[in-house]
Order: structure tokens, then C-alpha cells, then sequence
């Protein structure tokens, strides 16, 4: 009889250790997600969340755009390698999208789209260098940056047609914003 509560206590620990260990680590692995899936699902919610959200300008589409995936940078920095700062990149290329907002914004006239190019050209050369970098970025970094290009694209898009639709603006403004809509597309391909 002294031999039945040791070899229960055996029974237990060995059911125990078995349902937390068996199925070859399944429960463990289960747990324990990769920061691709967290920063592309928190990247997917953010953009269900900014497109809900009331949108009243391009810079502030962008500034939402930003706040709402902070968490899927936070995930998707994890996976980064050292001395890269996705949310440094995020915060630039934002700058790009709203620098881009504000000289489009500016635009009445062919004359005020001549003084707008130069700032668009900026804004594009700013561009140029961030997308070397971000393309290098592990996939991790994916969900992030698409989440704020496509919606700085998509608060681009009605001024891009408020000022092409001026007389001679278009052929101002297209040599400059045609490769920089292209390079921001690139970034989400």
C-alpha cells in the first residue's frame, strides 16, 4: 500500500507533463506566434481602423495612418535587424506623404504648380533614399509600410485629381508625381 501514492503522484506528473509537452510541442509552439503574423495582423487592423476613421486631409490620413499601426511597427521591430529604427522610417516616409499633401494642397494655379514641383521634388528625392532602405527591410516590415503608404496614396489621390484637373497643371506637375506614385507602389508590391 506505502507503494499506491508514489506511483499516483507518477501517474499525475506523467499525464501532467504529457498534456503540456505532447503533440511534439504543439501547445508550446502554439503560444508563441512570429512577429511576421503579429505585425501583419496588427498591420491589417490598423488599415480596417484608418479606413473607418473620418478622414479630413492627407497629412492627417497619414498622422492616423501612423498612430493606428504603432503596434505593428512595435510587433515588426523585433524582427529588424540592428541599428534599423522602422519606426524612424515610418516617421520619414510619412513626412514624404505629407510634404507631397502639402504642395499639392498649394496648388490654384500654373504658377503656384511651378513653385509646388520644387517641393515635390523634395519630397521624392526624400523618397528615393528611403526606398534603398525599405526595401532591404526583412518582411516583418511589410505590414507597416504598406498600411502607411497605401493610405498616404489614397489621401493623395483627390488632390492629385483637384489640380491635374486644372488647366495646365497636369503637365507641370505628372513628369514629377508619375515616378513618385510609381516608387510608393513599388513599396506595397
Amino acid at each position: 500500500m506505502k507503494w499506491l501514492i508514489p506511483l499516483v503522484l507518477v501517474l499525475v506528473m506523467g499525464f501532467l507533463g504529457v498534456q503540456y509537452l505532447g503533440n511534439d510541442g504543439d501547445a508550446v509552439s502554439d503560444s508563441v506566434s512570429d512577429p511576421r503574423d503579429t505585425a501583419t495582423q496588427a498591420a491589417g487592423s490598423a488599415a480596417i481602423e484608418v479606413q473607418a476613421s473620418e478622414q479630413t486631409t492627407g497629412a492627417d490620413t497619414v498622422q492616423n495612418a501612423s498612430t493606428l499601426s504603432a503596434e505593428a511597427i512595435q510587433a515588426a521591430q523585433a524582427s529588424m535587424p540592428a541599428g534599423v529604427d522602422l519606426a524612424s522610417l515610418t516617421t520619414r516616409l510619412e513626412s514624404v506623404i505629407g510634404s507631397t499633401s502639402d504642395a499639392l494642397s498649394g496648388i490654384t494655379d500654373i504658377e503656384s504648380a511651378r513653385t509646388a514641383v520644387t517641393g515635390i521634388e523634395a519630397a521624392s528625392d526624400k523618397l528615393s533614399g528611403l526606398e534603398k532602405v525599405i526595401t532591404d527591410l526583412p518582411d516583418a516590415a511589410n505590414g507597416p509600410i504598406n498600411t502607411i503608404v497605401s493610405q498616404g496614396v489614397e489621401s493623395l489621390k483627390p488632390l492629385i485629381d483637384k489640380v491635374t484637373a486644372i488647366p495646365g497643371v497636369a503637365e507641370r506637375v505628372q513628369p514629377v508625381l508619375g515616378p513618385m506614385l510609381g516608387t510608393l507602389q513599388d513599396l506595397t508590391d
